[in-house]
């Protein structure tokens, strides 16, 4: 019995662990029309266009299901919007937003790769940010790049993980108790 109840501890602890460790991986690459949701090894969203109909493939697991957008907005039942109730001063104090909070969550985030080659199709404006992107790619080590030939692309892969944002959210709480 004991051996079983710690079997299923071990297990349930595992899983745990998983989910705070295992990072989420969000990839935009517009030159492979790949924009894409991966939890490590376990599931991933993509988003596509299939011709003009935007398409949405999920995968968990052995499970794997594709979704047509604009079917599936024409089957949602219309719903009537209720009016919305009027403000009081106590409820404007509740929707502050906790800008420490959001700061510390965006920086939780990861970069791994940033590539960004732009022509705005305006010499002018080419040539005056040529050097802000020159900068940038000297003092963050990107591959970003203004261009004259009229290529945009960008690839971004970005990571983060329940661990990275939990730690951040703790970090932020114990300086603004202080």
């Amino acid at each position: 019995m004991w051996i079983a109840l710690l079997i299923l501890l071990a297990i349930l602890l595992g899983v745990i662990i998983y989910v705070l460790v295992a990072p989420v991986v969000i990839e935009i690459d517009t030159v492979n029309n790949l924009y894409r949701v991966r939890f490590f090894r376990f599931a991933h969203g993509r988003f596509y266009f299939n011709g003009i109909d935007p398409w949405i493939e999920v995968e968990i697991a052995w499970w794997h299901k594709k979704y047509n957008l604009l079917t599936a907005l024409k089957n949602l039942p219309a719903d009537n919007p209720k009016p919305l109730p009027e403000s009081t001063e106590e409820d404007k104090g509740a929707r502050t937003i906790p800008w420490r909070k959001l700061i510390a969550i965006i920086r939780s985030f990861k970069v791994e790769k940033f590539s960004w080659h732009l022509d705005t199709g305006d010499f002018a404006l080419n040539g005056e940010l040529y050097g802000l992107f020159a900068c940038y790619k000297y003092t963050f080590g990107h591959d970003v790049t203004i261009n004259f030939a009229g290529d945009n692309y960008l690839a971004l892969t970005v990571k983060n993980s329940a661990w990275r944002v939990l730690k951040a959210l703790l970090k932020t709480n114990k300086t603004t108790t202080k």
